[in-house]
């Protein structure tokens, strides 16, 4: 049975339908259930087995005395639970379980378009496209043709019945229980076979993920943190299941479906990580200054964080008065504002590694001195970048290829940090331990997206390329109408989200002062509003935090960067991938090599208009299937497995190759498994599975050659 959803699609604002199916069914009588009719010794198998699966849990269970909640019984012995004085269900949960989508509150599927990428992923994207669409003679459907679904969250427990069942039903990989009341988990001890569930579920790499937090906000967070390790590129067809009615479980659907493109967001392309790991060598080679570490211990002053949103505009006064009295954090193209307007930041920070930030920094430093600014910058900024500041700080930016070797110690980064300036200015404020930081033209969006930046922004001299799409409604933070965003600044406010709630000590306030979007965790506060005493120690707090950044030395630089391990390993994991894709393959033919420009703003600007508007088919003949899928889905074929089994690891737990590689191939492996799920079980499935298990061989090719140009061009000198 193919059941009825709700499906979004969840990297455009497309909802293609809305419909529900549900039965209630007769109810029977139901008593509470004696200890006499509750089987113990299955609770004694269960609770074991959970302790052997889950230790952690287990040993919860384990420990539970009472329960608020009971087991109801009926004449046919199936089980309800008596919930704050009322059944959960309504009837037995065996008979509610058996009529699979039915009695279901809300059941949502996600679709996730295979466009979007920039580079050499869009390239291997549209020749998986131009291929499938000529195999097939047709265009696809726009949803997937079976129930299929690699990961599967159940929000709302039960008695677990339909557990088993829907695992089933999806054949899902990743499998998310969600549960905020723990007892009925208990309760269902007595009632379902968890030895067996375990047994039958937890074997060829199938993962399960238990939740357990109570709010909406907290769980979401936690269901994106099981899928981004796992798979993400089959969030395709992930289903989200609402077992029943629960307020705080219906806000937390809502909120993976309004943040969905966060499930696999920023996964980074083959390119973008070859500039980092050039600029990251570059930069550290022969570098003698300082780099970042977080210091401990809270200061005293309260920190402006300042970008160059609209409202800036509005707030420049109050930042003047006020700047002798707190610390001043100017993020990206802020800086040259400030300055002209008499404004002296103590702190800059940089981040991209976009080749018109130090054509922009240069031009600034000749109208401007910045010798008093400390630069804080991630260690893959543009060399150029640095040179006009006095001793800079370079800090080991997160989850990039490049920091699997250089980076010193998780202390040398900066968290939640991604994926904006603003993001860093506000963490950056956060560990250098400011009890009170104020946001001041970080507006992520525009009321009028003409006005999209502040006044004397380099993105109206047209020095930085402005080529965001403002198309999102969201809540302003002031109010009177909406704040039009994109999906960047959607991640950027739910970073500032997650890193107001990283430091729970009191005594931290965090104000938003820009007239751009609402962010939950921060007081809406109007910058005439701001009232901050004199301060006679800010100078001596500048030196303490800047006495807080060790040197790098050659040694570290040594220890990190080895040309020839890195060509022996590259070629040890391409061979290794060639195996699980069972071929050997030659270089790629001219024909099919990127011919997509270095220059990251050009491949970005690309990369929107192909979001936008079809990429142009190029017509491509299908060759006879060599792999034979059955009726199974595309993420069950073997080297669609092993190829995930081997990137299925945190950025931290994977090798620096894997770290390469993975970027890329995310990419292909989302487009395969989106074109294989709308093509039904037979030939024609065949076909696409072999013409993407082609492309992923080609690709893989093509990674190892770009890398292995990067190197010789590392060996060979900055001047290469």
């Amino acid at each position: 049975m193919m059941p009825t959803y709700k499906i979004n699609t969840i990297n455009t604002n497309v909802n293609l339908s809305s419909t529900s199916d549900k039965n209630g069914g007769a109810r029977a009588t139901f008593r509470r259930a004696n200890k006499d009719e509750l089987d113990h010794q299955l609770f004694a198998r269960n609770l074991k087995v959970w302790k052997q699966c889950f230790p952690d849990a287990g040993n919860l269970l384990g420990g539970v005395k009472q329960t608020d909640s009971y087991l109801l019984i009926n004449d046919d012995g199936d089980f309800d639970i008596c919930f704050r004085d009322k059944p959960l269900l309504g009837m037995g949960s065996k008979r509610w379980a058996s009529q699979d989508f039915r009695n279901f509150h809300k059941t949502v599927r996600l679709v996730d378009l295979p466009y979007g990428a920039e580079g050499i992923e869009t390239e291997v994207v549209d020749r998986m496209a131009s291929r499938v669409e000529s195999a097939l003679g047709s265009p696809l459907p726009a949803n997937p043709v079976d129930p299929w679904s690699y990961h599967v969250a159940i929000l709302g427990f039960g008695l677990g019945d339909h557990v088993p069942l829907m695992t089933e039903i999806t054949k899902c990989q990743n499998l998310i229980l969600v549960e905020p009341n723990f007892e009925f988990i208990y309760l269902s001890l007595f009632t379902l076979d968890w030895q067996k569930f375990f047994a039958t579920y937890l074997s060829n790499h199938r993962t399960m993920q238990i939740i357990l937090d109570q709010k909406a906000a907290d769980i979401e967070l936690r269901i994106r943190d099981c899928i981004r390790p796992v798979s993400p590129h089959y969030i395709d067809g992930m289903t989200i299941i609402n077992s029943y009615r629960d307020a705080e479980l219906e806000a937390t659907s809502d909120r993976v479906v309004k943040n969905a493109m966060l499930l696999n967001d920023g996964m980074g392309f083959l390119l973008d990580e070859c500039d980092m790991l050039r600029n990251a060598h570059r930069n550290l080679q022969g570098y003698s200054g300082c780099y970042y570490r977080r210091r401990k211990g809270p200061l005293s002053l309260p920190a402006f964080v300042v970008g160059s949103g609209p409202s800036l505009d509005d707030s420049i006064d109050v930042i003047r008065e006020n700047q002798g009295k707190a610390i001043i954090i100017s993020c990206g193209t802020t800086l040259r504002i400030l300055l002209a307007n008499g404004i002296m930041p103590d702190f800059h920070v940089e981040m991209e590694n976009t080749p018109e930030i130090a054509d922009i920094i240069a031009v600034t430093a000749k109208k401007h001195d910045l010798s008093t600014i400390k630069l804080i910058a991630s260690y893959t900024v543009v060399p150029g970048a640095s040179q006009h500041f006095v001793d800079p700080v370079y800090y080991i930016r997160e989850n990039l290829t490049a920091s699997k070797l250089f980076s010193l110690g998780d202390d040398t980064s900066v968290g939640f940090s991604v994926p904006t300036v603003a993001n860093l200015g506000f963490s950056f404020a956060q560990e250098i331990g400011c009890p009170d930081i104020y946001l001041f033209g970080v507006d992520l969006g525009a009321r009028d997206i003409e006005r999209h930046h502040a006044e004397g922004s380099a993105y109206h001299t047209n020095e930085a390329p402005y080529e965001d799409i403002l198309d999102i409604p969201m809540r302003a933070n002031f109010g009177g109408g909406d704040i039009l965003t994109d999906g960047v600044f959607l991640w950027a406010k739910d970073s500032l989200e997650q890193a107001t709630r990283r430091f729970s000590e009191p005594g931290r306030h965090y104000y938003n002062c820009s007239d751009g979007m609402w962010v939950d965790g921060f007081t809406t506060l109007a910058a005439t509003d701001i009232s901050l005493p004199e301060q006679t120690t800010k100078r001596d707090a500048i030196a303490l935090i800047n006495s807080s950044f060790p040197e790098y030395s050659s040694r570290d630089f040594d220890r990190a960067w080895n040309s020839k391990t890195r060509r022996v390993r590259l070629e040890q994991h391409k061979t290794r991938l060639l195996s699980m894709l069972n071929t050997t393959v030659e270089p790629p033919s001219p024909d099919i090599s990127s011919s997509q420009p270095l220059n990251r703003q050009e491949r970005r600007k690309l990369a929107k208009s192909v979001n936008r508007e079809k990429a142009q088919k190029r017509s491509q003949s299908a060759v006879p299937a060599s792999v034979n899928s059955g009726d199974r889905p595309a993420f069950n074929c073997d080297f669609m497995s092993n190829l995930s089994n081997e990137y299925d690891l945190t950025a931290n737990a994977m090798t620096f190759e894997q770290l390469f590689f993975s970027r890329s191939l995310f990419f292909p492996l989302r487009a395969l498994h989106y074109f294989a799920a709308r093509t039904p079980a037979g030939e024609g499935r065949e076909k696409i599975i072999e013409i993407g298990r082609q492309e992923i061989e080609r690709h893989v090719q093509l990674i190892a050659d770009q890398i292995l140009e990067l190197y010789d061009a590392l060996d060979a000198g900055p001047d290469s």
